[in-house]
């Protein structure tokens, strides 16, 4: 049966319009196919769809003539992802319609140049500034690649360029796989660093950059006075520079979002922002959201925060269980960072100004010292107004199950005070999830090793001491597992409540996580 439009007001037309928009959102993330077969339903709800089904555009070089968009979707169009490489030498005006097309693109707001081989060219760069309203440019690029330096004519000026954002993605993956026995490959270079991102300095809002190649002692020098989001990511950071951070900071006044999620390979193992002895300010009073994996307790930066502060992610970044097991220092040559302990976290804690009513999201990471209940009680104190927490307990020597337990028990008491807390992640560094080293065919493990169906029931039994404890909002529960399941995945637990408001819990998806069928043996 064809699906054809009609004016019939339908239940969905009758729908407030905001309703119908979340709909909307939520099928062009789960079916494309089905937001389209939605679209053909009547000419309003044609409307709805439009603005999704043609928000992003996909350009192949090496096919101009079929990647040209339709008339219908240039109004639409927000996001445009150029890929692919050129068959001949004609560049863009060789074939298909494109630089005709371009100008009338009015909603254009951001150009992505996706792996392009040979880099990027100024005439890449004239063919998006025909846009009208473009101001957002994003590369990504493969790992290693060395390509020359961005050239621009003389008669030409990088000043001029409309981009309020710039993002700079390298394929060299946050969260690489560590059992791959490969030393980390050779750096981009430097390529678009100076032409495009010293040039921007007085007019970027968005900025992400790999560390690597980041000319931070440049970009130090420069003021960045709309600068509201930066990102420094990846791997091989090394600088003995202690006030590198701090003095961005100070030429950054409108800073809003700090997200440091990198590697140090040099002497220093943690993320200092604002030594004890540094002779100025920085500007910090604007901060939404920070991230500082491995943090250093003497930061002076968190008394600093403002108590408008949304999100603060004092969380492992690569996870501590790959140095605990000794194999990231061999394979990638980082040297063992310094995890935080439990009372140096209330170190931090105490640091803080006043009481932080406006943090939704708060994530940490830390060795337990017996302080991991005073680290909760400061928790639910100092962020009345969580929705997210996540925590990442790594137990201390000769901890067992029992003492974890406990541990668990009186984290949950103290955050049951948190009456908005509906979302919590935690990793609890179970000994029997563990990383083993693969045997040799014949050989077997000197202690036995837990089942699926055990580990899961396990966390179940977890899931359930933490509902009963914490508040009655708490709807979802996530634990993370490194090794039983020879992969690092998060299980999630729903909550519920019955009738006399006793929690219930549920294993989401349980098939995802169980195998179907259990092996029967002796």
């Amino acid at each position: 049966m064809n699906t054809v439009l009609c004016d019939c007001p339908s239940t969905l037309e009758k729908m407030n319009d905001d309703v119908l928009l979340l709909i909307v959102s939520f099928l062009s993330t789960a079916s494309r196919w089905d937001l389209r077969r939605m679209s053909l339903v009547s000419k309003h709800l044609r409307s709805v769809c439009l603005p999704i089904l043609f928000e992003k555009a996909r350009i192949h070089r090496g096919r101009l003539l079929d990647s040209d968009p339709p008339p219908a979707s240039w109004p639409y169009i927000r996001t445009m992802e150029i890929s692919g490489s050129f068959k001949f030498d004609f560049q863009y005006d060789g074939a298909g319609h494109l630089p005709d097309i371009i100008p009338h693109l009015v909603a254009l707001r951001k150009v992505q140049f996706s792996y392009i081989a040979g880099g990027i060219y100024w005439y890449d760069l004239q063919l998006i500034l025909a846009a009208p309203n473009v101001c957002a440019l994003e590369i990504q690029d493969f790992a290693g690649l060395q390509h020359e330096d961005l050239s621009i004519p003389e008669d030409q000026s990088l000043v001029s360029l409309p981009f309020t954002e710039f993002i700079y993605t390298i394929d060299d993956p946050p969260a690489p796989d560590w059992n791959l026995f490969d030393p980390p490959g050779p750096r981009n270079r430097w390529c678009y660093m100076n032409p495009i991102v010293l040039s921007l300095h007085e007019k970027l809002e968005v900025l992400h950059l790999p560390i690597a190649i980041a000319p931070l002692q440049d970009m130090a020098a420069m003021n960045w006075p709309y600068l509201r989001e930066l990102k420094l990511y990846s791997g091989e950071y090394i600088s003995d520079d202690r006030t590198i951070f701090a003095r961005l900071c100070v030429r950054m006044p409108r800073l809003r979002v700090l997200d440091l999620q990198f590697l140090h390979i040099g002497p220093s193992t943690q993320t200092l922002i604002w030594p004890s002895d540094l002779t100025f300010t920085p500007s910090l009073e604007h901060l939404e959201r920070v991230y500082i994996p491995y943090p250093d307790s003497s930061d002076l930066l968190y008394a600093h925060l403002p108590s408008t502060l949304q999100s603060l992610r004092l969380v492992d970044r690569p996870r501590y269980y790959h140095f605990k097991d000794g194999r990231l220092p061999i394979v990638n040559h980082y040297p063992r960072p310094t995890l935080v302990t439990a009372a140096a976290l209330v170190c931090i804690l105490n640091r803080l100004q006043g009481t932080f009513t406006s943090l939704k999201q708060l994530e940490l990471a830390f060795q337990a010292d017996g302080r991991d209940i005073d680290l909760s009680y400061h928790i639910a104190a100092t962020f009345p107004n969580l929705h997210v927490l996540q925590l990442h307990r790594y137990r201390s020597e000769g901890e067992t199950e029992a003492d974890i337990e406990r541990s668990v028990k009186s984290i949950a008491q103290n955050l049951s005070t948190i009456p908005t807390l509906y979302h919590l992640r935690i990793y609890l560094n179970f000994p029997d999830d563990d990383y083993r080293y693969p045997l040799i065919i014949g050989q077997q493990y000197d202690t036995p090793v837990i089942t699926q169906q055990e580990f899961v029931d396990l966390l179940g039994h977890y899931a359930a001491i933490i509902s009963q404890r914490c508040g009655s909002v708490l709807q979802v529960i996530d634990f993370l597992t490194t090794w039983v399941f020879g992969a690092h995945v998060w299980i999630r637990w729903y909550i519920s409540r019955d009738d006399i408001g006793q929690p219930i819990v549920k294993l989401h998806d349980p098939s995802f996580y169980l195998p179907r069928y259990r092996d029967v043996g002796p």
